[in-house]
C-alpha cells in the first residue's frame, strides 16, 4: 500500500478511535471524522464508505494482531499457553484505549464472540477438554469465555491493573480448574 495511503488511513482510523472514546459510532457523522482528521470528505469516501467501514477496518486489524499474540500456543505445553496468553494481554495493554473501546462492548456487542471464537483460542479450549461429553463441553466453554472475559474486562479498566504475566496465570488457572474439573 503506498506510504500516502497508509497515512491517510492511520490519521482516519485514529480520529475514529479519538472520537469514539466520548460519542457512539451512531453519533459520529463524517463531516466529524474528516474534520478531525484534517482531511476533505472525498478524501475519507476515497478509502472508506462509511464511520462503520473504518471501525470494522480497526476491529479486523486488532483480531488479526490478537491471533497473532497467541499463534504458537500449544495446548499440550501450559507454560507456551501462559506466554501466549501474557503476550495477548501485553498487546492489550499496548493499545489500552482500543482495547477498553472494542472489549467493553461499547461499540460492538458481539466483539467478546469475535475474540474468544479466533481459532487459536477454539483449539486450546477443544484440546483441553477432549476427555469431556460434546453437551457438557459446549456448558464448560461458555462458562470459560464468559468468566476469562469478565477478568479481561475487569483487569483493562483496573487502574491499578496486575502485569499481564499474572493476569495470564490467573485466568489459566481458574480456566483450568473449570476444564480439568471433570
Amino acid at each position: 500500500m503506498h506510504q500516502k495511503i497508509m497515512i491517510t488511513k492511520h490519521k482516519i482510523q485514529t480520529s475514529l478511535i479519538h472520537l469514539l472514546q466520548s460519542n457512539s459510532i451512531h453519533q459520529i457523522s463524517i463531516c466529524e471524522l474528516c474534520h478531525q482528521a484534517q482531511i476533505h470528505r472525498s478524501t475519507f469516501y476515497k478509502h472508506y464508505g462509511s464511520q462503520y467501514d473504518v471501525l470494522n477496518e480497526i476491529s479486523t486489524q486488532y483480531l488479526k494482531d490478537a491471533e497473532n499474540c497467541i499463534q504458537g500456543a500449544d495446548a499440550q505445553d501450559k507454560e507456551s499457553v501462559a506466554k501466549a496468553v501474557a503476550s495477548l494481554l501485553e498487546y492489550m495493554e499496548e493499545h489500552l484505549e482500543l482495547s477498553r473501546l472494542l472489549l467493553n462492548n461499547i461499540i460492538d456487542a458481539a466483539f467478546a464472540e469475535k475474540v474468544f471464537s479466533l481459532q487459536k483460542v477454539s483449539e486450546l479450549l477443544q484440546q483441553s477438554l477432549s476427555h469431556v461429553e460434546p453437551y457438557e463441553k459446549q456448558a464448560m466453554i461458555s462458562f470459560v469465555i464468559y468468566g476469562c472475559w469478565r477478568l479481561l474486562i475487569s483487569w483493562l479498566n483496573d487502574s491499578n491493573r496486575i502485569s499481564p504475566d499474572k493476569q495470564a496465570i490467573l485466568m489459566l488457572s481458574l480456566a483450568g480448574k473449570i476444564c480439568h474439573s471433570s
